[in-house]
């Protein structure tokens, strides 16, 4: 992966767009660049942006949408990172916006996109999933990316300096290897979690309260008695049940004769008393075929009455119209005489608007033309201004450089003697150079030649200690073997002289057997079970079939009854015939005359008008009414008995299936049993119905199998201690070969030390040698330049006064060629300015002129305006005179279009009036004829008059009221004779049918006592059936408990196993294994890399120890030397080369082309920075682009291409590009903005 170009648009104080292009001159020809810049100015900014782009997050904003990047007070921070790999070139762009595009808006979902550069075409993907196909594309998530395009080499070189314990803290940091803390933590945690949900579940199992078999059985045999007893009491129950109903109805029906009798003659009581009212009631009926006139009359009256109200409104609005019409007539005159007048102003208005619009346009031509002229003169003032100002300090800096000039001059020439500098400078800081490395090699050798000294020491004790070490391992093997050959001896005992495979196997069938036994006993419980509701099921069938022969009996009755009322319907419907056609020949009757022939029938008896009695036909129709509501209501309760009995057959054919299906599955359990007893022992074989002897059948097997598995247990635990055992003799022997290697390694380092110790020496010697000649060529150095007085002072302190001075000496020089030729071009172009400014001021008194000369012109056309038209607005007065004018016009239409409809309007109501009047008169003359109409007709019915036939009316509520009243008292009548008919008809039924001969007192107290042994009955058979019910779920959940210990140790045992591997409860068991493949895997990746920068060194893994270094110099014969020996350049070339390694290592074979490394170069000297820029530019040649931030001043100086970040006044930050100097004086390349 190569990074190509980055754009960004406001983040963190880099305001407004910029652009780097990594891919062009000059940061791909230099290939190693500084970032620099002052501390808050937005370097570490541009790594941030690169990972926002590419991943749409940065580690130290955590997981949420950094919107902290975006400047403050913007609108949009825009991120655009262009990057090469092998499938092509690609733009990952990140934007993020606030609402309505103003800097106060709410900031909106941030917007991640990718683009394929090559196909101009950006991929079709979520804003979620664009980290996806990076990672897809490079091979590298953010993490990766972190450690392998950002080199923590600041991170490594306090890996270096660490102890152990930080040290494997920092390398699961830098490599991600955390994971395996919480897997070892994780792997511990469970199998803990699993043994104690073991031991509660064994714990549940021990606790649970199961009944013993004898209490077991007494409760069974008890539960069969009470539903034995059952039965017998609920058919006594329902014996005196019937015979209490059957006396409870007799006396019923003979109260309810007693109450219909009073009933019928309190009704006749109450229709006598009721006669005047009936009489009253007649004669309203009798009137009533009026009532439509005598309403008509009313409403007439009504009408003629409102129209006469209508003509005196309407004669009152005529009078009001008339005299605003007259109004209108005058309004209408007076407008037309004000719209002639306004006509005739606007005539004479026109010329004189029209020579003062002229004037007008002459005014603004000139008026422009002034203000054109004025404006230019401003604008060559201050162009004249500023050229004076330009003038003035343009000759004041030549006289300052002229002075400066002069001043340099006399000072070189009073330190002529510096030039000799320029070659003893170099030489000079050479030999310090040389003589500061021999004095570092001489300390280094004789602080190694301690360090010898001393590890010969702890080599003698070390010797020692591993001596005693093997006189402690020889005691502890004797204890093992004895602990071994007890547990040999206890398993022998335990297996009782068979093979361990026996013992399984008789546990196997032990198990499978206690598994038949469950079933069995499961198989014999159910079928208790069944045969109980099959039981049920029986006598639910009898009581339905007892329950349908007494519907069955009502059913009859109720037909009985139906018929009879039937009959009397047919009866009463004749009669009502009758008397209906006797009613209708009541006109034929008054006609008849004493022994003349009837002119219908032919009869000369008349009997009808003899007696003058006619039948109540409305009495009889209310009879039928009610006889006809009687049978409707007997009809429906003869479809409910139907419906009930129907109900009544449904439920006896469902329990007669139920119980045909119970005896089906009854059939399937004997078939079951009979196929379990075929597996089992022949002399184990039970009946179906002996559930005891299953049940001690199946306790037998279950003790058995928890015997076999108490045995196996022990020989479990057994062979667990054995491997246990075995496995510390393992420990110890593999003690005891490290211990043998250990020993034969110490002797080893031992002669290797005594050769060190005396090559070191040697070695101090020679350096000490070589640090005298270096002291006495530098004293000749001193000498030939002169400086013999100086010669005593500080080396390094004498260096830097001779390069203060030098630097000085160069300065006055570089000075005194760059000003001459400017101050001779500054000098050139103030004559030619000064040319200028003097042209410019003609050019202003001209225009002056001509201002004067305008100005009065403008005045005169002024004063003419005036003369023609005072109105400062010509258009503006003529558009006011045409607004009056057409105002005016309207105003006389409207007026005119008013009077006119006000006219129409005052002729229409006229008519109108002269309307109602004829209406009227027509109405009064029918009113009048009517009212003799309806008086002539009541006077036939024997009324003097329409007001004494209204008195004689009732009111319709009155009316109405009696009306219900008369029905009211016919129809109770009536039904109390029909009701007291059918009382005694069932009365005497109930009477016939004798069922016992005691009384109701009697048979309520046997019922009572009865319902008290039920009861008991019931609270007894509850008690034993809860308490078997409780049994059978403890069982079940015994067997549920088993189960789930079997399940929870099979988990258990996987647990313990990978627990015993990895785990640990602070998690270091698997990390610290981890740790230490790792760093053998990043030492060889580092070494690569160190093999390039220096091939002195290199790293090698601590034998035995889990994230311990050491380094390997081969200049002194291989020698193995701490980390901590290793000096301050030397320790950055190692923490780089293990940064590359970890980035090779999170690359995962993705070629890596950019780099960069984030400060780390503040604590190095001069010295140590030169070796780090040298190791950096050897990376650069291999083809690589390597960004260093730093802020260090000597880093910026040897990096000449920088892209700089510099702060502004504002807070803000810029960005420039500074390539390489080729040439004097060549410009700076500012990035794009």
């Amino acid at each position: 992966m190569r990074i190509l170009r980055l754009h960004l648009q406001n983040v963190h104080a880099l305001r407004n767009q910029w652009t780097i292009q990594f891919d062009q001159f000059p940061l791909y020809e230099a290939g190693l660049f500084a970032i620099t810049g002052p501390t808050g100015g937005g370097k570490s900014s541009l790594l941030d942006a690169m990972i926002v782009a590419l991943y749409g997050r940065v580690p130290r904003y955590g997981h949420n949408t950094p919107t902290e990047l975006m400047t403050r007070h913007t609108a949009e921070t825009l991120i655009e990172l262009d990057f090469a790999v092998q499938q092509g070139r690609f733009r990952a762009r990140w934007n993020l916006r606030r609402a309505r595009g103003q800097a106060t808006g709410r900031i909106q979902p941030a917007r991640h996109e990718l683009q394929n550069l090559e196909t101009n075409q950006t991929l079709d993907l979520r804003s979620s999933d664009v980290p996806k196909e990076v990672e897809k594309l490079t091979g590298l998530n953010m993490e990766r990316f972190l450690r392998s395009v950002i080199l923590p080499q600041g991170d490594f070189a306090a890996f270096l300096r660490a102890k152990e314990k930080e040290r494997g803290e920092l390398l699961e940091e830098l490599t991600g290897l955390h994971v395996y803390s919480e897997l070892s933590e994780l792997a511990f945690s469970c199998s803990r979690e699993s043994r104690e949900a073991l031991e509660k579940l064994q714990q549940q199992l021990g606790t649970l309260p199961l009944l013993e078999e004898e209490a077991l059985r007494t409760l069974r045999q008890r539960l069969d008695e009470y539903m034995q007893q059952r039965p017998k009491l609920q058919a006594t129950e329902q014996r005196l049940q019937g015979e209490l109903g059957w006396l409870r109805q007799l006396r019923e029906s003979r109260a309810t004769c007693s109450r219909l009798e009073q009933e019928i003659a309190a009704a006749q009581q109450a229709l006598e008393a009721f006669a005047p009212q009936q009489q009253r009631l007649q004669r309203h009926h009798q009137l009533q075929p009026f009532q439509p006139q005598w309403q008509s009359q009313q409403k007439q009256a009504k009408q003629l009455e409102q129209q006469q109200f209508n003509q005196q409104r309407v004669r009152e609005e005529l009078g009001t119209k008339q005299q605003e019409v007259q109004r209108l007539e005058v309004s209408a005159k007076q407008d037309q005489e004000r719209l002639q007048e306004q006509e005739k102003q606007y005539q004479q208005l026109i010329e004189p608007i029209r020579l003062a619009l002229e004037v007008d346009a002459q005014i603004q031509t000139q008026q422009v033309r002034w203000e054109s002229r004025q404006q230019e003169q401003a604008r060559l003032e201050q162009t004249i201004h500023q050229q004076h100002q330009q003038l003035l300090q343009e000759d004041a800096w030549v006289q300052q450089v002229v002075l400066r000039q002069q001043q340099r001059q006399q000072w070189l020439v009073e330190h002529d003697d510096c030039q000799q500098l320029e070659l003893a400078l170099p030489e000079l800081g050479s030999i310090w150079q040389q003589w500061q490395q021999k004095q570092q090699q001489w300390q280094q050798s004789q602080a190694a030649l301690d360090r010898w000294e001393k590890q010969q020491a702890e080599d003698a004790k070390q010797s020692s200690e591993l001596q005693q070490l093997e006189n402690d391992l020889a005691e502890e093997a004797l204890p093992l073997e004895q602990r071994a050959q007890s547990l040999r001896e206890q398993e022998e005992t335990l297996l009782e002289g068979r093979p361990l495979g026996d013992w399984q196997a008789t546990q196997r069938e032990v198990q499978r057997l206690l598994r038949l036994g469950e079933k069995l006993t499961e198989l014999a419980q159910r079928f208790q079970d069944i045969q109980l509701e099959r039981s049920k099921y029986e006598q639910q069938e009898q009581e339905l079939q007892l329950k349908r022969g007494q519907l069955g009996e009502q059913h009859l009755h109720q037909e009985h009854l139906l018929q009879h009322i039937q009959e009397r319907l047919h009866d009463k419907q004749r009669l009502l015939e009758q008397g209906r056609l006797i009613r209708d020949y009541e006109a034929a009757r008054t006609q008849l005359q004493p022994n003349q022939p009837c002119p219908l029938c032919g009869s000369t008896e008349h009997p009808f008008v003899i007696s003058n009695e006619v039948p109540s036909v409305e009495q009889e129709e209310e009879l039928v009414e009610h006889l006809k509501q009687r049978c409707k209501e007997i009809e429906q309760e003869l479809t409910n008995l139907q419906r009930e009995q129907t109900q009544l057959k449904a439920r006896s054919e469902i329990a007669l299936e139920r119980s045909g299906q119970l005896q089906q599955e009854i059939q399937k359990i004997q078939s079951a049993f009979d196929d379990v007893n075929s597996q089992i022992p022949a002399e184990s074989v039970k009946l179906l119905t002996d559930l005891v002897g299953i049940q001690k059948l199946h306790l037998s097997w279950q003790e058995q199998f928890q015997a076999m598995e108490q045995k196996l247990s022990a020989v479990e635990k057994l062979d667990g201690m054995r491997r246990q055992l075995q496995e510390e003799q393992i420990v110890l022997q593999n003690k005891r070969a490290e211990l043998k290697e250990r020993q034969a390694a110490l002797k080893e380092r031992r002669q290797f030390h005594q050769q060190q110790q005396e090559d070191l020496a040697t070695q101090v010697k020679e350096d000490q040698q070589a640090m005298l000649q270096l002291e006495e060529l530098w004293q000749q150095q001193v000498q030939a330049i002169g400086w013999e007085e100086e010669a005593a002072t500080e080396p390094e302190l004498l260096l830097a006064r001779l390069q203060e001075k030098w630097q000085a000496f160069q300065k006055q020089q570089q000075a005194e060629d760059r000003e001459g030729p400017e101050l001779s071009q500054r000098q050139q172009r103030l004559e030619r300015d000064q040319a200028t400014l003097r042209q410019q001021e003609q050019q202003q008194q001209s225009l002056a002129g001509e201002q004067q000369q305008g100005l009065a012109k403008l005045q005169s056309l002024q004063q003419q305006r005036l003369e023609i038209l005072e109105h400062p607005d010509p258009k503006a007065l003529e558009q006011e005179q045409l607004s009056q004018l057409q105002a005016h016009q309207e105003k006389q239409a409207a007026s005119s279009q008013i009077f006119e409809q006000k006219s129409q309007a005052l002729q229409q109501g006229q008519q109108r009036l002269q309307w109602m009047e004829e209406e009227y008169a027509r109405g009064q003359q029918e009113h009048t004829q009517n009212q003799e109409e309806l008086l002539f007709a009541l006077q036939a019915l024997g009324y003097a008059s329409i007001a004494e036939a209204e008195v004689a009316c009732l009111d319709p509520v009155k009316a109405e009221e009696l009306q219900q009243q008369s029905q009211q008292l016919n129809q109770r009548l009536s039904i109390s004779r029909h009701d007291l008919g059918n009382e005694q008809m069932r009365c005497v039924s109930l009477e016939q049918e004798v069922r016992t001969q005691q009384t109701e007192e009697e048979l309520q107290a046997q019922l009572e006592q009865l319902r008290l042994q039920q009861d008991e009955l019931s609270q007894q058979l509850g008690g034993v059936q809860v308490q078997l019910e409780k049994d059978a779920e403890l069982r079940q959940s015994q067997r549920v408990l088993a189960d789930q210990i079997e399940q929870q140790q099979q988990e258990h045992r996987r647990w313990a196993s990978l627990s015993e591997l990895i785990g640990s409860a602070d998690g270091t068991k698997f990390s610290r294994f981890a740790q230490s493949l790792t760093l053998a895997h990043l030492v060889k990746l580092a070494n690569r890399h160190l093999q390039k920068l220096s091939d002195r060194y290199q790293l090698q893994k601590r034998q035995g120890a889990c994230v311990e270094m050491d380094i390997v110099d081969r200049y002194q014969a291989d020698a193995v030397r701490s980390l901590e020996s290793l000096s301050g350049g030397e320790t950055f070339l190692v923490s780089l080369a293990l940064a590359l390694g970890l980035s090779d290592l999170a690359r995962r074979n993705h070629p890596i082309d950019s780099l960069f490394i984030d400060e780390g170069f503040g604590t190095l000297d001069a010295d140590t920075l030169d070796t780090a820029l040298a190791a950096l530019e050897t990376l650069q040649a291999g083809g690589k682009t390597i960004g260093i931030i730093s802020h260090v001043e000597a880093l910026k100086e040897r990096l000449t291409t920088q892209i700089q970040v510099r702060k502004n006044d504002s807070g803000n930050s810029t960005l420039a590009v500074i390539p390489k100097p080729l040439a004097e004086n060549q410009p700076k390349q500012f990035v794009s903005s």
